[in-house]
């Protein structure tokens, strides 16, 4: 995954993420698939795989949170995107030391 790419998946998932706190299944389908993508794509080192782990427990209990937790939750949104932001990073440093494709 080029620099780009990680750009645009990153900001997909922190824009999936500005749905929440709430119940909507259709965002944490979508985040999922993201997030099954960058894991599963063969540059994935295992530090990207356990940066996705993170981001997506996180975006579990964010995008399926019951009303009653809503208020709460909401106050650690800065911790969702802080999740996603050391996605990001991760999948930078490992586009900077991918081999080259010809």
């Amino acid at each position: 995954m080029d620099a780009e790419e990680a750009e645009s998946v990153c900001d997909a998932l922190a824009e999936l993420a500005s749905k929440g706190p709430a119940r909507d299944p259709k965002a944490l389908a979508s985040a999922a698939a993201i997030l099954r993508r960058i894991a599963q794509a063969p540059q994935a080192t295992p530090y990207v795989r356990a940066r996705c782990t993170e981001v997506e427990r996180a975006l579990r209990g964010w995008l399926d949170s019951d009303d009653r937790f809503r208020a709460v939750l909401k106050s650690h949104s800065g911790e969702i995107y802080a999740l996603i932001k050391r996605l990001h990073s991760a999948l930078r440093e490992g586009a900077r030391h991918a081999p080259r494709r010809s």
